[in-house]
């Protein structure tokens, strides 16, 4: 009578297939490995990401998705410049020119005058993008939280202060404008 042998892992205490953490150490540092899987993750997830907002609010690209909530967690009058959008959402003034004539189209969104400078323009969310922005909220966050029912809300916590801290690390490095407005 044979015994089975138990099979060997596949993957480390992290997860990561031990032949993807054994090639990179065999390219990289041990330092520069971990951070090779920690950019195939983000790039994971992002993806991810993507692939699961197309999924649950297919009408809306992640742009228009982030713009319609950004202005809805603005408060009222759920008013922002573009400029302090296309920081927030890294898009391009050209890009979110596009995105904005998109939302307005659909009579999401109209532009409004700045009472403190009547040269301005502001983005303001209408009656049905209020209604459409807090409708894709609840649907995002409630898809989001069923995801991370593995988690304690500390362990959640303790992820979004890490993710900022890396943002901060990040976003400088790729000069991109960290602006003291932005909504996240």
């Amino acid at each position: 009578m044979s015994t089975a042998s138990p099979s060997a892992p596949t993957s480390d205490e992290e997860g990561t297939p031990i032949n993807v953490r054994e090639a990179l150490r065999g390219l990289l540092t041990h330092a520069d490995a971990t951070v090779g899987i920690l950019v195939f993750l983000l790039h994971r997830l992002a993806r991810s990401h993507a692939i699961l907002l197309s999924r649950v609010m297919p009408e809306f690209g992640d742009t228009e998705m982030l713009v319609l909530g950004g202005l809805l967690i603005s408060g009222p009058p759920h008013r922002l410049s573009p400029t302090s959008l296309a920081e927030s959402v890294l898009q391009t003034p050209g890009g979110m020119t596009k995105t904005l004539q998109r939302l307005e189209d659909q009579g999401l969104v109209h532009r409004v005058r700045d009472s403190s400078d009547r040269r301005a323009l502001l983005v303001e969310l209408t009656p049905a993008g209020h209604k459409t922005a807090r409708d894709c909220l609840e649907t995002i966050i409630g898809t989001h939280t069923r995801m991370l029912a593995g988690m304690d809300h500390d362990e959640v916590e303790q992820l979004v202060r890490m993710l900022r801290k890396l943002l901060n690390l990040v976003e400088p490095a790729i000069d991109v404008k960290a602006s003291g407005d932005t909504m996240f």
